[in-house]
């Protein structure tokens, strides 16, 4: 093999590896900043809106039809 072939060798393997770290690098940098947000949304907020969300849901036809029901009193005086 020519001394000129073997450094065209020499130079696509170490491409080949500085492509490779590249690519790691990136991935790793993405992975800690995805851990890092993860990180922040669980510790800064619990998620919890109310403290008595399924009660309130199973209400929720109440108010519903009582909204219903208020909404055609407006309506029925307002014809009168």
């Amino acid at each position: 093999m020519s001394e000129q072939a073997q450094e065209s060798k020499l130079e696509s393997k170490q491409d080949g590896r500085r492509i490779l770290f590249t690519l790691l690098g990136f991935f790793a940098v993405v992975a800690c900043v995805d851990a890092y947000f993860v990180y922040k949304a669980v510790s800064t907020h619990s998620g919890v809106v109310s403290d008595n969300a399924y009660e309130i849901g199973l209400n929720y036809n109440d108010v519903i039809e009582e909204a219903r029901r208020r909404k055609e009193q407006t309506e029925t005086q307002g014809n009168e």
